[in-house]
């Protein structure tokens, strides 16, 4: 049987960004993890809220556990996610708020120091899940809201080995839980999630940060190159971080 605990991957993870093992969970992709935020967190009554448009995993797995979704959109000039319409929208209902960041399809990113003013006026009671699926494609230093989770007992932030260690086959993501947290997701979660030839592969993609930064420096000059090409012209000039098939995506749709 595989590792339950994935304890040479968690330790690994761990030591690099700097928190605690034994608040990491992993799961198999975050599909799993949604899943497994839904069926831990919501319940029929509650209200799962999030932008939109944004990954709809999210809203299926909250129709599972049974609550209903609440979307606010996007700004429509921009795309952007509108944090004070999320705020406009929690009730007494809202048990979970999503933010895809960078946003999946809109390809739009927000701040640290934004997501700190949001989170200072959500009530404590209520979880917020980042993802940061797409985060490494940030070009930017310090793009990601892990060093909130030290501040905000109520986030959750979400990452992947889908993306840029292109590992999607393999189904391995993992979460910064909140302490407080972490023991009811655990309580939930199938005991052996991640298969051993995964947790190699996860592993030895997270030490090579060589052959990592070799890529995110060619996917960051593809980027450079695509967004100044004469074919993008009728693209906005408003530089923006975001995945490559978010904007290939947009350039398509807009040709």
């Amino acid at each position: 049987y595989p590792d339950p605990d994935a304890l040479p991957l968690r330790t690994a993870v761990a030591k690099r960004l700097g928190v605690p093992a034994e608040q990491l969970l992993f799961s198999s992709g975050l599909d799993e993890m949604i899943a497994l935020i839904c069926r831990t967190f919501l319940e029929v009554g509650d209200e799962s809220l999030q932008p939109w448009p944004t990954y709809p995993e999210y809203q299926l797995q909250a129709a599972i556990a049974g609550a209903t979704t609440i979307n606010a959109p996007v700004i429509a000039a921009t795309g952007e996610i509108d944090l004070d319409a999320l705020l406009a929208h929690i009730t007494t209902k809202t048990k979970v708020i999503w933010v895809c960041n960078p946003n999946n399809p809109t390809g739009t990113y927000l701040p640290p120091d934004q997501i700190t003013q949001f989170m200072k006026q959500v009530p404590p009671n209520i979880l917020v899940v980042v993802d940061e699926a797409y985060i490494d494609f940030v070009d930017q230093p310090e793009p990601s809201t892990l060093s909130l989770t030290h501040q905000f007992p109520n986030l959750l932030v979400m990452r992947t080995f889908s993306k840029l260690y292109g590992l999607a086959n393999f189904r391995v993501g993992f979460s910064i839980v909140p302490k407080a947290l972490i023991p009811k997701m655990q309580n939930v979660r199938l005991p052996y999630n991640i298969s051993g030839m995964s947790q190699a592969a996860a592993l030895a993609a997270w030490e090579d940060q060589t052959f990592t930064r070799k890529v995110k420096q060619q996917i960051f000059a593809t980027r450079i190159n695509f967004l100044t090409s004469p074919k993008s012209a009728i693209m906005p000039r408003k530089p923006i971080s975001c995945s490559i098939r978010s904007m290939i995506r947009k350039h398509w749709a807009l040709s």
